[in-house]
């Protein structure tokens, strides 16, 4: 089946700590202004994390926020 949604992964070592995962999608139509923004704003984002200063789950849960 075909979807407008495109799940986003990333994997973060944190070791002997669970993170737990949720999920958010977005609500405007596919193809849109907002969802370019949306996803160029996400790998900017994403590309400029340290993964060399998230220690521990808490740190990585603000980080996320």
């Amino acid at each position: 089946m075909f979807s407008d949604h495109t799940p986003i992964t990333i994997e973060v070592s944190i070791q002997k700590e669970r993170v737990l995962l949720s999920q958010c999608s977005l609500a405007k139509a596919k193809g849109s202004n907002e969802e370019k923004q949306f996803i160029e704003d996400v790998i900017l984002i994403i590309k400029n994390l340290n993964m060399f200063s998230i220690p521990n789950a808490e740190t990585l849960k603000k980080i996320v926020h």
